[in-house]
């Protein structure tokens, strides 16, 4: 039995969002290989040297969250809501527009060695489970775009990115323009005022009148979604950012280490033998299979010549 259709990112977000970036939905059903109701990341099957911690995930990182989807967390009550209304307690980074990190995160954040593996960064929405976030109906556009694999590698990446640029952008807008439109609270309201602020913000989101307007990230990502899918040449050479070896196992990695291939020592047979002239068919003879070359062109670790 085939499974299911992957919904889009974007399905479940406020209507008022998907109107002004109608991009949202023509953008497919985010990346296959990035599921994260089984997380690719954590478990004897995730590339070793680069696996993160159960209980940690890419979830290390604490993102913005715009008035109307902490509002709209609160709305939907259950163990979210209680994370949301925790995180309040600490008015740190607490706004008309919405939740920022606390004072001091992004300095102990910046240390990339900790990302996903140091759970004392885990985000405050955490809850554990299948996609272990509370508010993962309300969750922002950087977390939704956020994929440790693409299927289209660097190119899937960078489209995902600039779509992600857009929606926070138009988060953000349309937490100001709520702002002009509500009656925020005074800086030093305490936590119940600040709920029932972000409350009225996610009850009338959907009320804004919003139209897409042109910008160069709009333009960016259209001339980035018309480009054709790479056809893979015959002539091809290494492009490897980053190599790591367990006995006879190698793990290749070209445009992100999240996104390595798995393979053996009998690689490097094929990578001696792309030396800008001879075809990939040629130089894998006797050596790999031609999924591999193809599974390392879509990675990044081969280019053309």
């Amino acid at each position: 039995m085939s499974e299911p259709p992957r919904a889009s990112p974007f399905g479940d977000s406020p209507a008022a969002l998907r109107a002004l970036v109608p991009e949202l939905d023509d953008d497919g059903a985010g990346e296959a290989r990035a599921d994260c109701a089984r997380c690719p990341m954590v478990g004897d099957d995730a590339p070793w040297p680069w696996r993160l911690h159960g209980e940690a995930r890419c979830c290390t990182y604490q993102p913005f969250l715009a008035n109307f989807l902490v509002g709209g967390a609160l709305a939907r009550g259950g163990v979210g809501a209680e994370r949301v209304m925790a995180r309040l307690a600490n008015l740190e980074g607490v706004s008309r527009l919405g939740v920022h990190p606390p004072d001091g995160w992004l300095e102990r954040y910046a240390d990339g060695a900790a990302f996903g593996r140091d759970t004392t960064l885990r985000c405050p929405y955490w809850v554990g489970g299948e996609h272990t976030c509370g508010v993962w109906h309300d969750r922002p556009a950087l977390c939704r775009v956020w994929f440790c694999k693409h299927d289209d590698g660097h190119d899937g990446a960078g489209r995902w990115s600039r779509l992600g640029s857009l929606a926070g952008q138009a988060e953000l807008d349309l937490a100001q323009r709520l702002c002009e439109l509500g009656a925020p609270p005074d800086p030093g309201a305490d936590a119940e005022r600040w709920a029932t602020w972000f409350h009225w913000c996610a009850a009338h989101v959907n009320t804004l009148a919003v139209t897409p307007e042109p910008s160069p990230a709009r333009d960016r990502l259209v001339q980035i979604r018309a480009r054709p899918r790479r056809t893979m040449p015959d002539v091809l050479t290494p492009s490897i950012s980053a190599v790591w070896h367990d006995g006879d196992r190698v793990l290749l990695a070209g445009y992100s280490t999240y996104d390595a291939v798995e393979t053996t020592l009998a690689v490097y047979t094929l990578l001696s033998r792309l030396d800008g002239i001879n075809t990939w068919r040629e130089a894998m003879a006797g050596a790999v299979d031609e999924s591999l070359v193809r599974e390392l062109w879509r990675v990044g670790a081969l280019k053309p010549v």
